[in-house]
C-alpha cells in the first residue's frame, strides 16, 4: 500500500512538473481575417523542461470569449468546443510532441474580433489521459500586446480610434475649457445651494444632538463616520427645546456648537433634507431617516480628505436637496465570477457614499449559484463550484479563466444563509434595498445541473417521487438551441410542474431570510433574458402541454395566449411561464421584476415580426429593467414606459460598467455595446437618450432620420421611469480589484445623473451649444472627482482601487506634453528608463528632454496608473 501511494505521488509530481514546464504565448495576427468577422491568432507552446512533452496522452483546456474554430490545425493540434466557453486542445495522430527546449507554433481562427486582453484565451490547464480527473494549471502564459495600429481596426467601418497616448491627450484637451474649476465638494449635486457669506463653519468634534429618536440609527452612523473620516470624537446626546426648534430653513442657527439632527416640521420629501452650516452649528433637517441619512452624506463630503486635523473649517452653506429619481440602483453579477462577502459589504458602503438606494444582487447564472438554500443543498454543493469536469455531475466546468481547481476564489463560492441575512441588515442600515435576482427560465445552467445531481442521488436511493420534485429539465427533450454564451442546456423546461415547485421553494426561502433579517421584501427579479430560439420545440413535456391547451380551447391559433393561460403554441410557453411565476410571487405579496424580454410580446406588423409591450403585465404588475438600447431598439425603454410598464433604465450604452474603458489592449472588458469611459454615464440623458448622440457604437455617424423614426417618451411614460441602474457583469472580473476598477469612477457619474436635477444641457434646444455645455459640465465634474471625491475614496473604508487613467501624452515641437483626464491627479515621469514612482519628478510643464520618457498618473496615496512611454527624437 505504501509503495502504491509513493508511486502515485511520484506520478502526480511528474505530471505537475510537466505543466509547470509548459509555457504558452498568445498573439493576434490580424482582424477581419479572410474578409470575415473573425481573427487570425497564434499560440506558441514552449517546453522549458528537460523532458519532452509526448505526442499523445494529454490535452490542454482553456476558456475563450472569442470562440476558436473547432477542428484540426496545421500544427497537428485539434481544437474541440466543449460547450459554453470551455475548449480543449489535444494532439492529433501526426503530432510529434514538443522536445525539451522546443516550441510549436499553432495558428488558428477565432470567430470574432480581438481588441484587448479579454479577447485572448485564458485559464489554461493540462490534463493527462492516465489521470483524467485532475487538471494542472499552466504556470507560464503571456498575451502579446497589440501594438500595430491596423490591428485595432476590427473590420471595415470600425471608426472607434485606438486610445493611443496622443489620442488620449487630444480627448482630455477637448474637454478642457481652460483653468479647471475648483468646485465645492458636493456630490451628487444638490437641488439648491446658497452661500452664507465668507465666515464659514467650523467643526472640532463634540456633540451630535439628536432631536428625534427616529434618527438614532443615523446619529450612530454619523458618529462612526466622523471618527473614521476626521479622527475627531463625537458623542450622541438627546436635545430638546429651542436647540432643535425649526430654524435651518429660515437661515437661523442657534444653540451650542455641534451637529443637530432635527425632525422637519414641514413635510420634506421622503429622501429630502436641509443642511445648514454656519459658525459652530451644523443642522440637518429631514422628515424621514432616509432623508437624514442623505443629509449626513452631504455633510461628510464637505470634510476635506487628507491627514486628520484638530478642527475643520467648512463652507457656510444652506442646502435644500432631494433626489431626481427614487430608484438609484447598482446591479452586481456574482454568478459568473464570485465576489467575497466582505467585498459585498464594501460595495454597499460605496453605494451609501453615492446615495444609491437599491442593490440588485444577481445571485445566479449559468456559471454559478451563489446563495445557500438549506432545503436544496445541491444548489451550493454543486452549483457554487467550478473545476475540471466534463460531465458537470459534481460541480460545474471551468469558465472565465477559473481554472481546474474547485478552490478557485472566483469560480467557486457562495453566501451562507447567515451571511445573506447580515448583508440585508447591513444594507438596511445604509437605506439600501436588496433585490435578489434568480435567473430563469434561461441562464439557469447552475440550477439545472444542481437539480440533476439531486435527481441522480434520490433515484439511486430508490426515491423517484422525491427525485422528480425539483427537476428542471425534461430528460427526453431533444430541442436544439444555442445561447449567446454557446450553451445548449441552460433553459428550464417550463412545462414541468417541478419547475414551479422550484421557483416556489426558492421564493419561500428568500421570504424567510428577509423575515429573519427584519427587512421588508417587495420583489424578486426573475431574469427572463436571452432565451434563444429552438428551446422547448422538441420537448415531449412541452408538446403535451401545448396539445392540452389546444384541446381545452378547441382550436390551435397563431395568436399568443394571455399570461398564465394554457399555451396554444410553443411560443406561448413564454407567457405561460411568466404568468405562473408571477402568480407565485403575488401569492407571497411580492411583485415581479425582470429584464425587458419578460414584458415583451412577439407579433406581426405589416407581415413582419414585431415586438410590443405585453399588456398582461403592464400597469405596475411587473417592473422591467431595460438593457437593450441599440441595434434598432434605441427607443425600447420609452415604448415600454409609454405602454404602462414601470421601467428601470439599465441601458448597455451608458450604464454597463463591464464595458472596456477604451480601445486599448490593456483595458480588460467587453465592448459589444460600446467602449465606455468615465464620462459616458455622466452624459447620459435618461429621458432623451439619442438627443446628443452623434455616433453609433462603431464610431460612425447615426443614419439620417434615425432619431425622428424613434418613439418619444410621453409625459405618462416619464412617470413610469422609476430610475437608473448601473450594471456590473462579472465575466471579466477577477476579485475585488477588478470589480472596483470597473466600478469607479463610472459609478460616480451614474450616481450624479440619478440624484442631481436634470442639467440644463439635457434640454437645451441648440444641439451644438448643448454638446459644448455637456463637455464643460463633464470637465467640471471630472475636476470635482480628481480634487475632492477620489481623494476621499483613497481612505474611505480602507480605500477603493478605482481606475487611475493613464496620462495623455503628445510629442510636439520638440517637447513632451502631458495631461490628465481627472484634474487633481498628478503626473510623474522618468527619463532614465525606470518606472515612475510616487517620488519621481512631478510633471508641471512641457518637457524639453530627448530620448525615452516614461509617465504615470498618481493619486493622493501614491497608487499609480499604467505607464505611458514616448520617444522624443
Amino acid at each position: 500500500m505504501r509503495r502504491f501511494s509513493l508511486l502515485f505521488l511520484l506520478t502526480i509530481s511528474v505530471l505537475s512538473l510537466q505543466a509547470q514546464n509548459l509555457s504558452l504565448r498568445w498573439e493576434l495576427l490580424s482582424n477581419f481575417y479572410q474578409g470575415r468577422r473573425q481573427a487570425h491568432c497564434v499560440l506558441v507552446l514552449t517546453n522549458t523542461g528537460r523532458e519532452a512533452l509526448p505526442p499523445s496522452g494529454w490535452a490542454l483546456y482553456f476558456n475563450g470569449s472569442s470562440t476558436p474554430q473547432a477542428g484540426p490545425t496545421p500544427a497537428g493540434l485539434q481544437i474541440d468546443n466543449l460547450s459554453g466557453c470551455l475548449f480543449r486542445l489535444r494532439p492529433t495522430l501526426g503530432f510529434l510532441g514538443i522536445g525539451a527546449g522546443d516550441s510549436v507554433r499553432m495558428e488558428y481562427i477565432a470567430s470574432d474580433y480581438a481588441a484587448n486582453t479579454s479577447d485572448a484565451p485564458e485559464g489554461w490547464y493540462l490534463v493527462f489521459d492516465n489521470a483524467p480527473s485532475k487538471g494542472y494549471p499552466v504556470a507560464h502564459y503571456t498575451k502579446t500586446p497589440i501594438t500595430r495600429p491596423e490591428l485595432f481596426d476590427r473590420y471595415p467601418g470600425d471608426h472607434i480610434p485606438e486610445a493611443t497616448p496622443s489620442n488620449v491627450y487630444t480627448w482630455n484637451q477637448q474637454a478642457d475649457p481652460g483653468e479647471a474649476p475648483d468646485l465645492l465638494p458636493l456630490f451628487p449635486t444638490p437641488q439648491s445651494v446658497r452661500a452664507l457669506g465668507d465666515s464659514g463653519a467650523f467643526y472640532k468634534g463634540g456633540a451630535i444632538f439628536l432631536g428625534d429618536d427616529a434618527f438614532a440609527g443615523e446619529a450612530a452612523y454619523l458618529k462612526e463616520q466622523v471618527r473614521a473620516q476626521t479622527g475627531l470624537a463625537a458623542a450622541v446626546r438627546a436635545a430638546t427645546g429651542a436647540a432643535v426648534a425649526p430654524g435651518a430653513a429660515t437661515g437661523a442657527s442657534s444653540g451650542a456648537d455641534g451637529i443637530y439632527l432635527v425632525k422637519a416640521v414641514d413635510t420634506l420629501p421622503d429622501e429630502g433634507y436641509r443642511l445648514h452650516l454656519l459658525g459652530g452649528v451644523i443642522r440637518i433637517e429631514a422628515s424621514t431617516p432616509a432623508g437624514m441619512f442623505y443629509g449626513i452624506q452631504t455633510l461628510l463630503r464637505l470634510f476635506p480628505a487628507g491627514p486628520h486635523r484638530s478642527s475643520y473649517l467648512l463652507p457656510a452653506l444652506a442646502i435644500t436637496d432631494q433626489p431626481r429619481f427614487s430608484y438609484r440602483s447598482l446591479m452586481l453579477d456574482v454568478g459568473r465570477n464570485f465576489q467575497t462577502y466582505d467585498e459585498i459589504l464594501r460595495v454597499l458602503d460605496l453605494m451609501a457614499f453615492c446615495k444609491l438606494n437599491v442593490f440588485h444582487f444577481h445571485l445566479t447564472d449559468d456559471e454559478g449559484w451563489r446563495l445557500q438554500i438549506p432545503t436544496l443543498p445541491e444548489l451550493t454543493s454543486v452549483g457554487a463550484k467550478r473545476g475540471h469536469t466534463l460531465d458537470d455531475k459534481d460541480w460545474l466546468r471551468p469558465c472565465y479563466g477559473s481554472g481546474p481547481d474547485t478552490s478557485s476564489p472566483t469560480g467557486s463560492g457562495y453566501y451562507t444563509r447567515a451571511q445573506f441575512i447580515h448583508i440585508l441588515t447591513y444594507a438596511q442600515r445604509l437605506h439600501i434595498r436588496v433585490i435578489p435576482e434568480i435567473e430563469s427560465p434561461g441562464h439557469a445552467r447552475a440550477a439545472i445541473k444542481s437539480m440533476d445531481n439531486r435527481y441522480r442521488r434520490l433515484m439511486a436511493e430508490g426515491r423517484p417521487t422525491e427525485a422528480l420534485e425539483f427537476l428542471l429539465r425534461d430528460t427526453t427533450d431533444q430541442s436544439v438551441y444555442s445561447t449567446p454564451q454557446a450553451y445548449h442546456d441552460d433553459v428550464m423546461n417550463v412545462a414541468l410542474p417541478s419547475v414551479y415547485r422550484f421557483i416556489g421553494r426558492v421564493t419561500s426561502e428568500l421570504v424567510s431570510m428577509y423575515h429573519d433579517a427584519g427587512v421588508p421584501l417587495e420583489t424578486i427579479h426573475l431574469g427572463g433574458d436571452e432565451v434563444p430560439a429552438g428551446v422547448w420545440e422538441r420537448s415531449p413535456a412541452c408538446l403535451a402541454l401545448v396539445r392540452a391547451g389546444v384541446a381545452a380551447s378547441g382550436v390551435a391559433t397563431a395568436a399568443s395566449a394571455t399570461a398564465g393561460a394554457m399555451p396554444q403554441t410553443v411560443g406561448d410557453l413564454w407567457y405561460y411561464y411568466f404568468g405562473k411565476v408571477d402568480s407565485i410571487l403575488r401569492g407571497e405579496g411580492l411583485y415581479t421584476s425582470a429584464w425587458e424580454e419578460a414584458g415583451m410580446r412577439k407579433t406581426l406588423q405589416d407581415g413582419h415580426p414585431a415586438i410590443l409591450p405585453n399588456p398582461d403585465f403592464a400597469g405596475g404588475r411587473m417592473q422591467v429593467h431595460i438593457w437593450n438600447n441599440g441595434g434598432g431598439a434605441e427607443d425600447l425603454a420609452y415604448r415600454m414606459a409609454n405602454g404602462g410598464y414601470k421601467v428601470v433604465l439599465s441601458v448597455a450604452s451608458h450604464l454597463y460598467f463591464d464595458m472596456s474603458y477604451n480601445k486599448s489592449f490593456d483595458e480588460f472588458g467587453y465592448y459589444w455595446a460600446t467602449f465606455q469611459d468615465a464620462d459616458k454615464p455622466f452624459t447620459y440623458i435618461p429621458f432623451d437618450y439619442l438627443r446628443l448622440l452623434q455616433e453609433d457604437e462603431q464610431g460612425n455617424p447615426l443614419p439620417p432620420g434615425l432619431k425622428a423614426s424613434k418613439e418619444r417618451l410621453t409625459d405618462y411614460g416619464k412617470s413610469n421611469i422609476v430610475g437608473l441602474e448601473g450594471c456590473l457583469w462579472g465575466e471579466t472580473l477577477r476579485g475585488a480589484g477588478g470589480l472596483e476598477y470597473k466600478l469607479l469612477p463610472k459609478l460616480l457619474g451614474m450616481a450624479e445623473r440619478a440624484w442631481a436635477p436634470d442639467p440644463v444641457w439635457a434640454t437645451q434646444h441648440d444641439t451644438l451649444a448643448a454638446k459644448q455645455a455637456s463637455l464643460e459640465a463633464w470637465y467640471a465634474f471630472a475636476s470635482l472627482l480628481g480634487r475632492h471625491i477620489l481623494p476621499q475614496l483613497d481612505t474611505y473604508n480602507g480605500g477603493y482601487a478605482y481606475r487611475i487613467p493613464p496620462p495623455g501624452v503628445m510629442v510636439r515641437d520638440g517637447q513632451v506634453w502631458a495631461n490628465v483626464q481627472l484634474p487633481g491627479l498628478v503626473i510623474r515621469y522618468t527619463v532614465n528608463g525606470q518606472e515612475p514612482g510616487p517620488n519621481s519628478a512631478l510633471y508641471r510643464q512641457p518637457l524639453r528632454v530627448h530620448g525615452k520618457v516614461r509617465l504615470r498618473v498618481f493619486n493622493t496615496v501614491g497608487r499609480g496608473s499604467r505607464v505611458v512611454e514616448v520617444m522624443n527624437e
